[in-house]
Protein backbone atom coordinates (compact mmCIF):
# COMPACT_ATOMS: atom_id res chain seq x y z
CA UNK A 1 0.00 0.00 0.00
CA UNK A 2 1.33 3.70 -0.43
CA UNK A 3 3.10 5.25 2.36
CA UNK A 4 1.75 8.79 2.89
CA UNK A 5 2.68 10.61 5.70
CA UNK A 6 0.98 12.47 8.12
CA UNK A 7 -0.51 15.50 6.02
CA UNK A 8 -2.78 12.61 3.09
CA UNK A 9 -2.97 13.32 -0.49
CA UNK A 10 -6.38 14.92 -0.09
CA UNK A 11 -5.37 17.41 2.45
CA UNK A 12 -2.30 18.11 0.37
CA UNK A 13 -4.81 19.55 -2.39
CA UNK A 14 -6.85 21.18 0.13
CA UNK A 15 -4.01 22.68 2.15
CA UNK A 16 -2.98 25.68 -0.50
CA UNK A 17 -3.20 29.23 0.65
CA UNK A 18 -5.74 31.27 -1.86
CA UNK A 19 -3.52 34.15 -1.50
CA UNK A 20 -0.37 32.82 -2.89
CA UNK A 21 -0.09 32.67 -6.83
CA UNK A 22 3.70 30.84 -7.06
CA UNK A 23 3.90 26.95 -8.23
CA UNK A 24 2.31 24.98 -10.37
CA UNK A 25 -2.15 24.87 -11.43
CA UNK A 26 -2.97 21.47 -10.49
CA UNK A 27 -6.39 19.06 -11.50
CA UNK A 28 -7.74 18.25 -7.21
CA UNK A 29 -10.67 15.71 -6.88
CA UNK A 30 -11.71 12.51 -6.00
CA UNK A 31 -13.63 9.37 -6.58
CA UNK A 32 -14.72 6.94 -4.55
CA UNK A 33 -16.81 3.86 -6.71
CA UNK A 34 -20.55 4.29 -6.34
CA UNK A 35 -23.56 2.66 -8.10
CA UNK A 36 -24.54 6.34 -10.00
CA UNK A 37 -20.80 6.75 -10.57
CA UNK A 38 -21.44 10.70 -8.90
CA UNK A 39 -17.89 12.43 -9.49
CA UNK A 40 -16.56 10.29 -11.94
CA UNK A 41 -15.23 13.06 -13.98
CA UNK A 42 -12.25 12.88 -11.91
CA UNK A 43 -11.37 9.56 -13.51
CA UNK A 44 -11.93 10.62 -17.36
CA UNK A 45 -12.32 14.36 -17.42
CA UNK A 46 -10.74 16.72 -14.41
CA UNK A 47 -11.31 19.90 -15.87
CA UNK A 48 -15.14 18.52 -15.69
CA UNK A 49 -15.06 17.82 -12.06
CA UNK A 50 -17.91 20.02 -9.95
CA UNK A 51 -18.26 18.13 -6.17
CA UNK A 52 -15.52 20.58 -5.34
CA UNK A 53 -12.30 22.77 -6.20
CA UNK A 54 -11.67 21.58 -9.87
CA UNK A 55 -7.97 23.37 -9.66
CA UNK A 56 -5.51 24.23 -7.19
CA UNK A 57 -2.17 26.05 -7.04
CA UNK A 58 0.78 23.48 -6.16
CA UNK A 59 4.90 24.01 -4.66
CA UNK A 60 5.70 20.48 -5.33
CA UNK A 61 4.36 19.71 -8.60
CA UNK A 62 0.88 17.10 -9.41
CA UNK A 63 -0.09 13.73 -8.84
CA UNK A 64 -2.65 11.50 -9.56
CA UNK A 65 -3.31 8.23 -7.55
CA UNK A 66 -5.51 5.52 -9.15
CA UNK A 67 -6.85 2.19 -6.98
CA UNK A 68 -8.16 -0.33 -9.35
CA UNK A 69 -10.26 -3.30 -8.08
CA UNK A 70 -8.22 -6.60 -9.53
CA UNK A 71 -11.46 -8.99 -9.19
CA UNK A 72 -13.27 -6.48 -11.55
CA UNK A 73 -11.20 -3.93 -13.28
CA UNK A 74 -12.86 -1.23 -12.70
CA UNK A 75 -11.52 1.70 -10.38
CA UNK A 76 -12.63 1.62 -6.79
CA UNK A 77 -11.05 4.94 -6.23
CA UNK A 78 -9.18 7.93 -7.53
CA UNK A 79 -7.43 11.04 -6.73
CA UNK A 80 -5.64 14.26 -8.54
CA UNK A 81 -3.82 16.82 -6.40
CA UNK A 82 -0.73 18.37 -5.04
CA UNK A 83 2.31 16.00 -4.41
CA UNK A 84 3.69 15.73 -1.02
CA UNK A 85 7.44 16.92 -0.64
CA UNK A 86 8.27 13.47 1.09
CA UNK A 87 5.86 11.57 -1.71
CA UNK A 88 7.21 8.10 -2.12
CA UNK A 89 8.49 6.73 -6.08
CA UNK A 90 5.90 6.73 -8.59
CA UNK A 91 5.06 3.49 -9.65
CA UNK A 92 2.13 0.47 -8.87
CA UNK A 93 1.52 -1.97 -6.26
CA UNK A 94 -1.05 -4.45 -5.67
CA UNK A 95 -2.39 -6.63 -2.51
CA UNK A 96 -5.17 -9.22 -2.63
CA UNK A 97 -7.69 -7.00 -3.19
CA UNK A 98 -6.57 -3.67 -5.42
CA UNK A 99 -3.53 -2.30 -7.77
CA UNK A 100 -2.53 0.93 -6.59
CA UNK A 101 -0.75 3.41 -8.82
CA UNK A 102 0.85 7.30 -8.72
CA UNK A 103 2.37 9.12 -10.74
CA UNK A 104 3.77 12.30 -10.45
CA UNK A 105 4.70 15.88 -12.71
CA UNK A 106 5.93 18.88 -13.08
CA UNK A 107 6.15 19.96 -16.66
CA UNK A 108 3.02 22.19 -17.20
CA UNK A 109 -0.03 23.35 -15.54
CA UNK A 110 -2.65 20.97 -14.89
CA UNK A 111 -0.06 18.22 -16.22
CA UNK A 112 -1.97 15.71 -14.04
CA UNK A 113 -4.61 15.17 -16.83
CA UNK A 114 -3.98 11.89 -17.72
CA UNK A 115 -6.89 9.19 -18.21
CA UNK A 116 -7.27 7.37 -15.27
CA UNK A 117 -10.00 4.90 -16.40
CA UNK A 118 -9.61 1.20 -15.48
CA UNK A 119 -8.90 -1.71 -18.39
CA UNK A 120 -12.34 -3.46 -19.93
CA UNK A 121 -10.71 -6.86 -18.33
CA UNK A 122 -9.79 -7.56 -14.65
CA UNK A 123 -6.52 -7.11 -13.53
CA UNK A 124 -4.44 -10.16 -12.92
CA UNK A 125 -3.93 -10.83 -9.02
CA UNK A 126 -0.30 -12.66 -8.14
CA UNK A 127 -2.30 -13.47 -5.03
CA UNK A 128 -5.47 -15.89 -4.41
CA UNK A 129 -8.81 -14.25 -2.92
CA UNK A 130 -8.73 -14.80 0.84
CA UNK A 131 -11.52 -16.89 1.42
CA UNK A 132 -14.46 -16.42 4.03
CA UNK A 133 -16.27 -18.41 5.77
CA UNK A 134 -19.69 -16.41 4.41
CA UNK A 135 -21.95 -17.74 2.21
CA UNK A 136 -22.08 -14.72 0.18
CA UNK A 137 -19.84 -14.03 -2.93
CA UNK A 138 -17.86 -11.04 -2.12
CA UNK A 139 -14.48 -9.06 -3.53
CA UNK A 140 -14.71 -6.91 -0.07
CA UNK A 141 -11.90 -6.95 2.16
CA UNK A 142 -13.04 -8.00 5.40
CA UNK A 143 -13.66 -5.58 7.96
CA UNK A 144 -14.45 -3.13 5.43
CA UNK A 145 -16.53 -0.40 7.37
CA UNK A 146 -18.50 2.77 6.14
CA UNK A 147 -16.61 6.17 6.26
CA UNK A 148 -18.26 9.21 5.46
CA UNK A 149 -16.73 11.05 2.35
CA UNK A 150 -17.41 14.70 1.70
CA UNK A 151 -15.45 18.12 0.71
CA UNK A 152 -16.38 21.37 1.05
CA UNK A 153 -14.50 24.47 -0.13
CA UNK A 154 -15.70 28.22 1.42
CA UNK A 155 -18.12 29.96 -1.02
CA UNK A 156 -20.41 32.50 1.25
CA UNK A 157 -23.29 30.71 -0.45
CA UNK A 158 -22.36 27.32 -0.95
CA UNK A 159 -23.42 24.16 0.46
CA UNK A 160 -21.79 23.48 4.09
CA UNK A 161 -23.54 19.97 4.94
CA UNK A 162 -20.46 18.36 4.54
CA UNK A 163 -19.14 20.48 7.86
CA UNK A 164 -22.06 20.64 9.64
CA UNK A 165 -24.21 17.93 8.42
CA UNK A 166 -22.39 14.87 6.87
CA UNK A 167 -24.94 12.69 6.85
CA UNK A 168 -27.00 14.83 4.28
CA UNK A 169 -23.82 16.29 2.63
CA UNK A 170 -24.42 15.88 -1.24
CA UNK A 171 -24.25 12.37 -2.90
CA UNK A 172 -22.50 10.16 -2.52
CA UNK A 173 -21.47 11.29 0.60
CA UNK A 174 -19.88 7.69 2.07
CA UNK A 175 -17.39 5.75 0.93
CA UNK A 176 -16.79 1.62 1.61
CA UNK A 177 -13.42 1.66 3.86
CA UNK A 178 -10.98 -1.13 4.18
CA UNK A 179 -9.73 -2.26 6.87
CA UNK A 180 -5.98 -1.10 6.08
CA UNK A 181 -7.40 2.45 5.87
CA UNK A 182 -9.52 4.53 8.67
CA UNK A 183 -12.43 7.03 8.22
CA UNK A 184 -10.92 10.64 8.37
CA UNK A 185 -11.66 14.61 9.04
CA UNK A 186 -9.92 17.15 7.42
CA UNK A 187 -10.81 20.46 9.04
CA UNK A 188 -8.76 23.98 7.49
CA UNK A 189 -9.64 26.83 9.29
CA UNK A 190 -8.79 30.86 7.61
CA UNK A 191 -7.42 32.35 10.37
CA UNK A 192 -7.08 35.95 8.42
CA UNK A 193 -10.87 35.56 7.46
CA UNK A 194 -12.22 33.86 10.03
CA UNK A 195 -14.09 31.07 8.15
CA UNK A 196 -13.84 27.72 7.20
CA UNK A 197 -11.39 27.45 4.09
CA UNK A 198 -11.64 23.80 3.37
CA UNK A 199 -13.06 20.48 4.92
CA UNK A 200 -12.94 16.74 4.25
CA UNK A 201 -14.47 13.28 5.46
CA UNK A 202 -12.94 10.33 3.69
CA UNK A 203 -11.21 7.17 3.89
CA UNK A 204 -7.49 7.20 4.15
CA UNK A 205 -3.98 5.48 5.79
CA UNK A 206 -3.18 6.27 8.88
CA UNK A 207 0.38 5.36 9.04
CA UNK A 208 0.88 6.31 12.37
CA UNK A 209 -0.93 9.55 12.03
CA UNK A 210 -2.44 11.07 15.01
CA UNK A 211 -5.13 13.35 16.17
CA UNK A 212 -3.71 16.79 15.73
CA UNK A 213 -3.82 20.46 14.65
CA UNK A 214 -1.23 22.71 13.60
CA UNK A 215 -0.94 25.63 12.65
CA UNK A 216 1.11 28.16 10.17
CA UNK A 217 0.36 31.88 9.10
CA UNK A 218 -2.56 31.41 7.07
CA UNK A 219 -4.62 28.48 8.74
CA UNK A 220 -5.05 26.41 11.54
CA UNK A 221 -5.39 23.15 9.99
CA UNK A 222 -7.12 19.82 12.13
CA UNK A 223 -6.45 15.96 11.61
CA UNK A 224 -8.76 13.18 12.84
CA UNK A 225 -8.68 9.35 12.41
CA UNK A 226 -11.15 6.81 14.07
CA UNK A 227 -12.10 2.62 12.90
CA UNK A 228 -15.81 2.60 13.64
CA UNK A 229 -18.65 2.96 11.24
CA UNK A 230 -19.27 6.49 10.23
CA UNK A 231 -17.13 7.24 13.31
CA UNK A 232 -15.61 10.63 11.05
CA UNK A 233 -19.02 12.66 11.55
CA UNK A 234 -17.63 15.41 14.13
CA UNK A 235 -16.49 19.13 13.77
CA UNK A 236 -12.69 17.56 12.61
CA UNK A 237 -11.37 19.17 15.66
CA UNK A 238 -9.59 16.63 17.91
CA UNK A 239 -11.38 15.19 21.23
Amino acid sequence: MWKIEIITPLALFLCFAAERTDGIECYTCQYSDNAGLVGYECVNNPAGYTLGPATGTCENGCQTLQQITLSTGTVYYAWRGCKAATSPDDGCTSDVYYRNCRHSCDDADLCNVDDLSAPTTPVPSSTEPVSTVSTTTTTEMPGTRWCYSCVYSYHPEGDDSCVTDAANAPEPNDVRCPPTRVCTTFRQWDKGNDVMRSFARGCEEQQGAVDRCVEDTYFTTCFTYCQEEYCNSGDGIPG
